[in-house]
């Protein structure tokens, strides 16, 4: 129903706006998390379960909503009914509508043994079929011999089914734009560039999951190993501790961040086993043309030109591990094993800052990591080893002192000579390694209507740095956040951000320390039950070399209607930077799955509309026009992406058929 995808658009929203505050916001997973939502939505999570703590690391609930559930199931006892929410002072009517949907509160009823005639029960299905354009003609494209192989859409069909409860079928096929649509059995290319699938198992019995195909996977903190998508520092302050990943499909358009082969999970009543073999071909930079030595690995998932398409696949990765996790009422310990073997050499550029990087074509890590439950609040840690004998290591806390206030403090010391496989654990930097730093983050509700919430992190890079040429520079992040509820119908909003660090100019080899400054006043105003308006005012000044600021306004407008089988969205924008370093990111809603962050930068304005429509039982069309105009420049973009004009238009057209 129109209902269900309001719903998930909703959260959504929140998710992004409590949990982005990095520089890399465009990296954000969204279609992985939507897919995520509706799994939920599907299968609600019991609230009276430790399940129900992914809604506060996703910033769907905040810590001191989380403390007062937490604090009425251990006076009262397990919660029964919706109705009874409505009893805790902290959670509002407006709240409990918002989750109603994605919780339940006794079990589920077990699951009937599996029959062969009954395999197909309960099956349910869903459809994507997306496309996408820029209505401008770009460089690339021109001429005899475009530099771009393909065409200047982007087209994505999504498939996937449940059937019998226990069993999820997904298949993704995806081609960006420039990209052709190919067939070459010796190079393995069916049409579209990406293909992804998975077949996967959940189970209630000693085999909790099994899957083949594509598919993510993490353990504990995510030093020793953990494939696909994590939480960083975000405007949601305390819960910086990971919530297990285990094993998840991979549903997302991620080129890169994913393992296929085969992974399966084991579990009794105190330990949990999860298993895990993968086979890929992965993008790499070769070195010379005989292909047996590479420099780097090739994340975009880009196959659009030549030379692209030359770098395509050109290096085997084996990889395979497993966790093995004890479990008691209060205690968590597990063990974690990675082994990565590649079909060629690595051999880092010989620059000073990378003597440490990955070189050769075996790694191995081995970890161990703890979890520690007491009355209010968790202890945690992890420790890696890299099979250089170099090691990482990170714990914390997160403790609620009473309803009203939260903190955590998590501390990393990640050696300069430290080796991931694939590690995505707390941290300022994107790799896991040459990093010591403490954070602390707190959560203070004031009254019930207002809500405080900061952090400060400190760090220091040991080593030098590809931007930095000596060692030992240093950084801090400080971010303070005021919510208060004005009424039923209207929510403000207060953000103050600064961040320190330190660069090299480009093009010389003078260090300067970097400060930026990100100010943002948000309101949220219910109209009524169907009209949503939200309004936001960043401005950002940055101060290095020169300084350099801007500003972004916007309005969005959004209508949902539970009468209606239509729904719509519209945006006006404006912004003025002095250039691209300081550009303002803000969340876009889209299309199913395509959902996106955008960098607004030099001097503009930007427009878009949604259109939703519910056809009958099966059918949902979606539509999206938009458009961003430069008055003061003449071209766009550059090189091969360059368009000649000061407009860059954008059309989208979907179609989801669920059965």
């Amino acid at each position: 129903m129109l209902s269900q995808e309001n719903a998930i658009d909703n959260l959504m929203q929140i998710i992004v706006d409590q949990s982005l505050s990095n520089e890399d916001e465009e990296n954000f997973q969204f279609d992985q998390i939507r897919d995520e939502l509706e799994k939920i939505y599907l299968h609600p999570i019991n609230i009276n379960s430790k399940e129900f703590e992914v809604f506060l690391r996703t910033g769907i609930i905040n810590s001191s909503q989380y403390a007062a559930i937490e604090d009425h199931i251990l006076k009262y006892g397990r919660i029964i009914a919706i109705e009874e929410l409505g009893q805790i002072q902290e959670l509002d009517k407006e709240f409990i509508l918002l989750i109603k949907p994605f919780i339940h509160f006794e079990n589920l009823a077990a699951l009937p043994e599996l029959k062969n005639a009954a395999l197909f029960n309960d099956l349910k299905s869903d459809l994507t079929i997306h496309y996408q354009r820029t209505l401008q003609s770009r460089e690339g494209y021109k001429g005899k011999d475009p530099f771009y192989q393909g065409d200047p859409s982007r087209m994505m069909i999504k498939y996937s089914s449940r059937f019998y409860k226990k069993w999820r079928l997904g298949i993704n096929l995806e081609k960006d734009a420039g990209e052709a649509m190919q067939f070459n059995l010796n190079k393995s290319k069916y049409g579209f560039d990406q293909i992804s699938a998975f077949l996967m198992y959940s189970g209630s019995g000693k085999l909790k999951s099994l899957i083949v195909g594509d598919y993510q996977i993490g353990f504990g903190q995510g030093l020793t190993f953990w494939r696909g998508f994590s939480f960083g520092k975000s405007s949601n302050t305390v819960p910086v501790r990971k919530v297990n990943a285990g094993i998840k499909a991979h549903t997302g358009l991620d080129e890169f961040n994913y393992l296929r082969g085969l992974a399966f999970t084991l579990s009794n009543s105190h330990f949990t086993l999860i298993s895990f073999f993968s086979y890929r071909k992965l993008d790499a930079n070769a070195i010379d043309s005989t292909y047996s030595v590479f420099s780097s690995l090739i994340e975009s998932g880009y196959h659009r030109s030549l030379s692209e398409l030359d770098n395509e696949g050109r290096l085997g990765e084996v990889l395979w591990g497993s966790h093995l996790k004890y479990r008691s009422r209060l205690f968590d310990f597990g063990i974690s094993y990675a082994n990565q073997n590649l079909s060629a050499k690595i051999a880092p550029n010989p620059n000073l800052y990378a003597v440490n990087y990955f070189s050769g074509n075996t790694n191995t890590l081995i970890g161990m990591d703890a979890d520690l439950s007491f009355n209010n609040g968790h202890a945690f840690f992890e420790i890696s080893r890299s099979a250089n004998n170099a090691y990482a290591f990170l714990a914390g806390m997160v403790i609620t002192m009473d309803p009203k206030f939260s903190f955590s403090l998590i501390h990393r010391s990640y050696s300069s000579a430290f080796q991931s496989i694939s590690s995505n654990a707390f941290s300022e930097s994107t790799s896991i390694q040459n990093e010591i730093g403490t954070y602390l983050g707190a959560e203070l509700k004031i009254s019930r209507k207002t809500m405080l919430n900061a952090y400060f992190d400190i760090f220091k890079f040991p080593w030098i740095k590809s931007r930095i040429p000596f060692p030992s520079s240093t950084g801090s992040d400080f971010l303070l956040r005021l919510t208060h509820k004005v009424s039923k119908k209207l929510i403000s909003s207060l953000r103050y951000r600064v961040k320190t660090d330190q660069q090299k100019a480009t093009g010389s080899n003078l260090v300067q320390s970097r400060i930026r400054h990100q100010i943002r006043l948000e309101n949220e105003h219910s109209i009524n039950r169907n009209i949503k308006l939200r309004y936001r005012f960043e401005f950002q000044n940055l101060d290095f070399i020169k300084v350099q600021s801007g500003y972004l306004f916007f309005i969005d407008m959004i209508f949902q209607s539970l009468e209606k089988p239509y729904s719509f969205s519209f945006r006006y924008a404006l912004f003025n930077t002095d250039n691209y370093d300081s550009r303002i990111y803000a969340y876009e809603r889209d299309a199913y799955f395509t959902y996106s962050v955008r960098p607004y930068f030099y001097r503009g304005q930007k427009i878009y509309f949604n259109f939703k429509y519910r056809m009958k039982r099966y059918f949902t069309f979606f539509f999206r026009i938009s458009q961003v105009t430069y008055p003061f420049n003449s071209t766009i973009g550059s090189a091969n992406d360059l368009i000649n004009g000061n407009r860059l238009s954008e059309f989208t057209f979907q179609i989801r058929i669920r059965w």
